[in-house]
């Protein structure tokens, strides 16, 4: 919902775990009902379905082939269809299905090629609805409960204030934001860079390695949609680079993360 006071947001996964996440502008909580958990931090760059469509001022261009391709119906509405096809092997395609009455993104599709890798779309959407407050609001049987409340705080780091810096950056890649966080209530400080081509995103965390904890295997890959992930170890320290882009692309950028000199 978006008003004169900003934005809010509810998210309900319903397969699996159930997990509730409640979204007012930057601020974000997450409950996990079966833990009696809950994680509040800020939302300070990562963008999610439906708001995904990248700004002009971005150089979207600069990485991508632009193309109206067609129209199509979403969710019984007219849609104008997008294509962002990548001028290199070091991202993926993106296809947009964008509302043409109120400009709202009602789906979109990760490419790899002509093969669709990962798809966001609404299967029911109605717009200019009243939202009901209580919507934003815990049911009465959660809110009964005793939750075990943790902040995950971030601190913004100058250029130059981490330990590590990236070699050189792939074409059309910048840095967005230099922090350090803690990802869960236990775990220690752990140094987060996030970059992006205007579209894609990519994240790199360093952490020292625990002593009694066997070090991973270095040059690990994994994958989960669109997601990469690539694993290497470097002076007692573990690297973990994910991204919405080609393994190739994660793993130059890995591979570039170094000690300062």
């Amino acid at each position: 919902k978006a008003d004169h006071a900003g934005e809010r947001e509810r998210i309900e996964v319903l397969d699996g775990s159930p997990r509730i996440v409640f979204r007012n502008n930057d601020e974000m909580k997450c409950y996990l009902p079966e833990n009696k958990k809950v994680y509040t931090e800020k939302r300070w760059f990562r963008k999610f379905f439906p708001n995904l469509l990248p700004q002009a001022s971005e150089g979207i261009d600069d990485n991508y082939y632009i193309k109206e391709i067609k129209r199509e119906r979403v969710t019984e509405r007219e849609c104008q269809v997008l294509l962002l096809t990548p001028r290199d092997d070091l991202r993926y395609g993106h296809q947009f299905w964008i509302d043409i009455e109120t400009g709202l993104l009602l789906k979109v599709a990760v490419l790899d090629g002509n093969d669709v890798i990962e798809q966001f779309s609404f299967v029911q959407i109605e717009i200019d609805k009243e939202i009901p407050p209580e919507s934003f609001k815990l049911e009465q049987s959660l809110l009964m409960r005793e939750w075990h409340v943790t902040d995950l705080v971030t601190s913004f780091l100058k250029e130059g204030e981490m330990n590590w810096k990236i070699r050189k950056l792939p074409a059309g890649f910048k840095k967005l934001i230099e922090m350090r966080r803690n990802l869960t209530e236990k775990s220690p400080l752990v140094d987060h860079v996030a970059l992006s081509d205007g579209l894609a995103t990519v994240s790199i965390f360093i952490e020292s390695l625990k002593k009694d904890v066997p070090p991973p295997a270095s040059g690990f890959f994994t994958n989960r949609g669109a997601i990469n992930i690539y694993v290497r170890t470097q002076d007692d320290h573990k690297i973990t680079t994910v991204g919405e882009v080609p393994v190739e692309t994660i793993k130059l950028i890995g591979d570039s993360v170094v000690k300062h000199d």
